[in-house]
């Protein structure tokens, strides 16, 4: 059974370059990967929103998203978090869904 974690960010307004900027430095997609039981992420803009942005990502199972949970803190600099939670509104943690059924490209 697989899992994808779902992460929205709301951007004050006119701070999506600074919250882009911070998040592709703090390579997040990059370091996730790391995560043994790490399968694949996303980073999204909303196509009506310019100040939304989602990122997803597909685990193994669910203690592998939570060693991610535990390892951001360690691996991502201090500065680039600081700089996310600076230009964002109400900053929240991401929520984990179970893959229940997923149909694959022909």
């Amino acid at each position: 059974m697989a899992f994808r974690s779902v992460l929205t960010f709301q951007v004050k307004e006119g701070q999506s370059a600074a919250f882009e900027a911070a998040y592709n430095e703090g390579l997040f997609l990059v370091r996730a990967a790391d995560v043994p039981g790490f399968l694949r992420a996303d980073f999204m803009k909303n196509s009506g929103d310019p100040h939304r942005y989602i990122a997803t990502a597909d685990w193994e199972n669910a203690d592998a998203f939570q060693e991610w949970q535990v390892r951001i803190p360690k691996v991502v600099p201090q500065d680039i978090l600081m700089r996310l939670f600076e230009v964002l509104e109400d900053p929240k943690g991401g929520e984990l869904y179970e893959i229940l059924d997923t149909v694959p490209t022909a």
